[in-house]
């Protein structure tokens, strides 16, 4: 039997945005979501239909608990007497760890209370990143006692222990266990305890005291845990696993296999959705579960960045896989591929880094150019060389090097802007920026380094650079990948070549986080958060003049959440909604008097896979994770 249960329309009339469930003792199930701070509670019937249950003060369009600590990334429980259950909620508005009690017989939640009468917000700081994993474990000490506790993960690379019933808590640093790794400031894999440079998302009971924590950022790691003199954890023995974020373990006869998921991150199937399928083989010495061998299955091969190459072309990167230039003619879109390995010649043998790319279409020479990450070993050393790559892919089956810089092994490149004059890599983690200056013409080519390092104080990760536009005078706006803060840096003409770079810095906390930004005029930057909420922003003023949510512009059909991918071209504004299925497109016009702007929704499309979505003179285009339309003027 298979009963289904509509979640729409959920808090405040939108769909909901499903980020965790967990499946209580007695048969009720807790969800929560990303746009909404509720707590909703499904249940089954007699006829084994699934059906809400109705909590004081909910309605039909607006059900569940309300949350008083605000929206939860992820929720477990555990029974504790007397029917009623203890929920923990990993809770990213102020991250950290809520505890509540469920009464599912008086239909109530409130506060987790301990000997003292209350339990404190649960955080190993105040820079505490969000918590994206948890999971209840009992853990047996080695006189033999059970203690159970909630294992909780965050994005600074902690696993975080609370006792369910004392509510006492610790944290345990992953980071010097993973692969790759390190605390060390000095070290090019340095990750900032204060910033969320780790990213570990599932916790998977192995059995014995052994966990499985699967990082899709950086390789997982098996634990074998124990309990300290104190009752405190710790962690007796650790081996690494690939890089993952979902999966389950089975026995088999000769040990377990685990089953795990990832995005392709793997170096040999980069770009690529895989499941994975890894042998554990126990070493008793150390009490820890191995990885053994690793069998990889290819489930799909889906398209991945875009980016506008001209007037009726874009550019499309399946990450390490393949890139290629898509054209829009009057009987079709076709597909144009090439390789960084097919521009080798008798001096080099570049490799694909994977990263994010550049785009430029010069209109003076019809020429169209990539700026690309590529590799090359080093015979001597048996390391990698790392450089920015300039190809001329005008003709994308005779791909044709330009020119080549070189750049350090430890940038990680999170996007690049290329213009005519210049090309600038932002590294997000590492809060840089690196800029090639006169790329065209290699010989009177210059590099030049900045980073924000502390000059953007307040907030855990402010100074993380996320993306750079240009308006027409030359000014820089950086857009930096932070939360709760949006915080935008406005560089004057030419400044980011400066010794020492200045900003006038602009912030606010309004709507959730940014992923893109786009030139609205010569004065004005355009955004769309994550809650679909779109800002336009005086960079000269440091005014936002317009603040409008996007899908309260139609009827209650219309649920654009977890906006990523947006495109601005001549005041239309393109935005995708993953988590929707939909692409959404509106006309943006300046009022004519006072400041502020008339936002219309002009048409939606259904997108259910929508990877990106972007504009060019000759219509609109839908990436999909298996296809591309061109929608025409």
């Amino acid at each position: 039997m298979i009963s289904e249960y509509d979640l729409k329309p959920g808090a405040g009339g939108r769909a909901p945005d499903v980020m965790d469930m967990e499946i209580l003792d007695n048969g009720q199930i807790l969800v929560v979501f990303n746009r909404s701070n509720r707590l909703r509670v499904i249940d089954v019937d007699a006829a084994g239909q699934l059906f809400e249950v109705e909590v004081p003060g909910s309605s039909l369009s607006d059900q569940g608990f309300t949350l008083p600590d605000g929206r939860a990334m992820q929720v477990s429980a555990v029974a504790a007497g007397d029917h009623v259950f203890t929920v923990f909620l990993a809770t990213p508005p102020i991250p950290g760890v809520v505890s509540m009690v469920y009464d599912p017989d008086a239909l109530e939640l409130r506060r987790a209370t301990n000997a003292s009468g209350a339990v404190p917000h649960i955080r190993r700081s105040e820079f505490s990143a969000p918590f994206v994993g948890g999971r209840v474990l009992s853990i047996t000490s080695g006189s033999g006692s059970d203690r159970t506790v909630l294992l909780s993960t965050d994005r600074n690379g902690f696993l975080t222990w609370v006792d369910v019933e004392t509510f006492s808590f610790g944290f345990v640093d992953l980071v010097p266990l993973i692969v790759g790794a390190t605390r060390d400031p000095d070290s090019e894999d340095f990750r900032n305890p204060d910033d969320n440079h780790v990213d570990p998302s599932r916790i998977i009971d192995v059995g014995n005291n052994n966990i499985a924590i699967l990082n899709n950022r950086s390789p997982s790691v098996s634990l074998s845990l124990s309990l300290d003199a104190e009752g405190g954890l710790t962690i007796d023995g650790s081996s690494t696993l690939s890089e993952a974020y979902g999966g389950t373990v089975v026995g088999t006869p000769s040990g377990l296999r685990l089953y795990t998921t990832a995005g392709g991150g793997f170096e040999l199937n980069r770009g690529v959705h895989t499941v994975v399928v890894t042998e554990l083989n126990y070493d008793s010495s150390n009490r820890v579960w191995q990885g053994g061998k690793e069998d990889f299955v290819v489930v799909a091969e889906p398209g991945g960045r875009a980016a506008v190459a001209g007037n009726s072309s874009i550019l499309l990167e399946v990450v390490g896989r393949r890139r290629s230039v898509v054209f829009s003619e009057t009987d079709g879109v076709f597909e144009s591929a090439f390789r960084i390995e097919d521009v080798n010649d008798e001096r080099s043998l570049l490799g694909d880094g994977g990263d994010p790319t550049g785009i430029y279409f010069d209109p003076a020479s019809g020429r169209l150019y990539t700026a690309v990450h590529s590799c090359q070993e080093d015979t001597s050393t048996l390391e990698n060389r790392h450089f920015l790559t300039i190809v001329d892919i005008t003709d994308p089956a005779v791909p044709v090097l330009h020119a080549e810089y070189s750049v350090d092994a430890g940038l990680r490149w999170y996007s690049v802007e290329m213009s005519d004059d210049r090309i600038v890599i932002l590294d997000r983690l590492n809060a840089a920026i690196v800029t090639v200056s006169n790329w065209q013409t290699p010989i009177t080519a210059s590099t030049s380094h900045a980073n924000f390092g502390e000059r953007h104080p307040g907030t855990y990760g402010r100074i993380r650079s996320g993306r750079l536009r240009t308006l027409a005078d030359g000014t820089d706006v950086v857009l930096h990948d932070t939360t709760p803060d949006k915080v935008l840096s406005v560089f004057r003409p030419g400044e980011l070549l400066s010794e020492n770079p200045v900003a006038t810095v602009h912030t606010n906390t309004v709507g959730q986080w940014i992923f893109d930004v786009h030139v609205f005029d010569q004065d004005r930057v355009i955004a769309v958060t994550w809650d679909a909420k779109v800002l336009i922003l005086n960079v000269r003023t440091g005014v936002i003049e317009t603040i409008q949510q996007l899908d309260d512009l139609a009827d209650l059909d219309l649920d654009l959440f977890g906006i990523r991918e947006t495109s601005f071209l001549n005041g239309i504004l393109s935005v995708s909604s993953p988590a929707a299925g939909i692409v959404a497109k509106f006309r943006v016009d300046q009022f004519t008097t006072g400041i502020g702007h008339h936002v219309t929704l002009t048409g939606i499309v259904d997108a259910p896979d929508v990877v990106n979505t972007l504009l060019t003179d000759s219509g609109q285009w839908v990436v999909e994770a298996n296809r591309i339309r061109h929608f025409r003027h």
